[in-house]
């Protein structure tokens, strides 16, 4: 029987996505729902994107990752990778319809969001880009307590309020965080991001 898409080994994902005939739509119908879904949740805080508009961005992601699966090199799971891929194709779609929208030109209210500390199209898609990757490393790669970590450290939360939470010594939080970040920046890497994109986007 064919595994759930959430029992897929990544050697699994990418025999089965290369496979003809039922096999090989049904590991491409497991992986549209989770492109949807990834899409969807990167998407969301731009407000609400009609159901075409959804539809036209998952298909262009799911192809995307598709044509791109000779890429994947097995650092992370291939969901996380996938995911990442898929949300950087739908954001570098909406660019494009954007731009088209507007005939190829950007209007003077947009070259004024471009100068002011407001993150213009463009940023703000990097911005979102980086921050959907980061919760899928969070979530796929990291440990609970890594999570709890990190989580904490990027809410603000001080160290006391850390430690008493984890009921850990410094130096335990400190190599807790320590690796969080180490897989954060992995993850980010697997996924084509640098450490120059990442402070370029955030003004870091």
């Amino acid at each position: 029987m064919t595994p759930k898409s959430t029992q897929r080994t990544n050697e699994q994902w990418l025999e089965e996505l290369r496979l003809d005939g039922a096999a090989g739509a049904s590991a491409q119908h497991a992986l549209r729902e989770l492109v949807a879904g990834a899409v969807r949740k990167a998407t969301s805080s731009r407000g609400a994107l009609d159901e075409a508009t959804l539809d036209d961005l998952v298909q262009v992601a799911s192809m995307h990752v598709l044509d791109h699966l000779d890429r994947f090199e097995g650092r992370s799971r291939f969901t996380t990778w996938a995911f990442a891929v898929a949300v950087r194709a739908a954001f570098s779609e909406l660019r494009k319809s954007t731009y088209r929208s507007t005939g190829g030109e950007l209007s003077t209210s947009g070259a004024g969001e471009l100068e002011s500390e407001t993150p213009g199209p463009t940023r703000w898609a990097e911005q979102g880009e980086i921050v959907e990757i980061m919760h899928r490393v969070i979530a796929d790669d990291l440990t609970e307590r890594q999570r709890k970590a990190i989580l904490g450290e990027l809410s603000g939360a001080s160290q006391e309020e850390l430690l008493a939470e984890l009921g850990i010594n410094r130096n335990a939080l400190y190599k807790l965080v320590h690796d969080a970040r180490k897989k954060l920046k992995q993850g980010l890497g697997a996924a084509g991001i640098c450490d120059d994109q990442v402070r370029g986007a955030f003004d870091l």
